[in-house]
């Protein structure tokens, strides 16, 4: 009953704590916060909890690969919004998104490899996202909205790691990063504020999945050699550093991808 209780409540307060920082510090603060694993990183804890340590582990590099696929949802999403509408942007989005999720569940790599891969085709992703606005707008919730997202959260929870037996490891850490909280509260900031409010938000998002994917490689190195306790603490911090650095990858990256730069 304990268990059951926490990935009900988990995600949904970890994402409360989202959507108010929204509120104060604006959509930059709050896309690198949607980066970070509030859904994904209870869910593997989960996952170990139910399944053990080896299947933990392979979940862990599948949801650096999720991670990766929320990433093109992002890009995507940005490169679009500005000519369409939110219910146009959306599916688009979410079909590339689905689509890399497909072709990156064929990689079958050492762990090494599928951290550095996960690496390089992130640092592809921030290059390729606009930056996010610090001036753009930030969309009203209400009480109403606010809970329809923490029931979203709560039901990724228990459907992944309900379906984990039959999904397999792999699938179940992809699934797990499927970015449902991002493209709600990505289209509801297109629909009410507009494109710029959207932009801003996936680009910091973006920005912000650095501290996931560090979050998933510290889980996957670990979690077959100590305790949940430890292997949950470094990553968290790991997380929390590699977020913080997000925020500066991207001018590095950027200028040194820039015309007339050499390294």
């Amino acid at each position: 009953m304990l268990i059951l209780l926490t990935k009900v409540l988990l995600s949904p307060v970890l994402l409360s704590i989202c959507v108010f920082a929204a509120r104060r510090w604006g959509t930059s603060v709050a896309g690198l916060l949607l980066g970070l694993p509030l859904v994904s990183g209870p869910v593997s804890f989960f996952l170990l909890s139910e399944h053990g340590p080896s299947f933990a582990e392979n979940a862990a590099r599948g949801t650096m690969f999720g991670l990766v696929a929320t990433g093109v949802f992002c890009v995507t999403y940005q490169r679009i919004s500005d000519s369409t509408r939110w219910w146009q942007s959306l599916p688009v989005a979410g079909s590339t998104c689905l689509g890399s999720i497909y072709l990156l569940s064929h990689m079958h790599l050492s762990l090494v490899d599928s951290v550095l891969l996960a690496a390089v085709l992130l640092a592809g992703l921030v290059i390729a996202a606009d930056a996010p606005s610090r001036s753009a707008g930030t969309p009203p919730t209400s009480k109403r909205a606010l809970g329809f997202r923490m029931a979203i959260a709560s039901s990724v929870v228990l459907a992944v790691t309900m379906g984990a037996g039959l999904l397999g490891s792999q699938l179940s850490g992809m699934f797990a990063a499927v970015p449902v909280i991002i493209a709600i509260m990505t289209a509801t900031s297109h629909r009410t504020v507009g494109s710029d409010s959207a932009n801003g938000l996936l680009g910091a998002t973006v920005n912000g999945l650095w501290g996931a994917v560090a979050f998933f490689a510290v889980v996957a190195f670990l979690v077959t050699v100590a305790t949940p306790t430890v292997t949950y603490l470094v990553a968290s911090l790991a997380a929390l550093v590699a977020g913080f650095l997000g925020m500066r990858i991207p001018r590095v990256l950027t200028n040194a991808t820039a015309p007339g730069v050499t390294i």
